[in-house]
C-alpha cells in the first residue's frame, strides 16, 4: 500500500490494527491487521458532483446478519 502511496499521488489509506500478546513473549509482540481502507484522489474528487442521499433497500439478511441494517453514508463537504 505505501508503493500505490507512493506511485498514485493522492492515494489514502487507513490502517485498523491490534495487537496480541502470547505467553512467553513481551507485550505488543505481534500486531494484527483488521482492516485497511484505500481510496484514490479521483474517488475523492468525484463526490463533489453526488447528491446527499442514503437509500436503504428490501435486502434481508439471514444467518449471521440477521436483523443488520447495512447503511453507506457520504457526506457533503460544503
Amino acid at each position: 500500500m505505501i508503493v500505490v502511496q507512493h506511485f498514485v499521488s493522492g492515494t489514502t489509506i487507513r490502517y485498523k490494527t491490534s495487537t496480541s500478546i502470547e505467553d512467553g513473549e513481551d507485550e505488543f509482540s505481534k500486531v494484527i491487521l483488521n482492516r485497511v481502507f484505500w481510496t484514490f484522489k479521483p474517488s475523492i474528487e468525484g463526490f463533489q458532483y453526488c447528491k446527499p442521499i442514503v437509500q436503504v433497500d428490501k435486502t434481508f439478511f439471514t444467518g449471521k446478519y440477521h436483523g443488520t441494517l447495512l447503511t453507506a453514508i457520504g457526506q457533503d463537504a460544503i
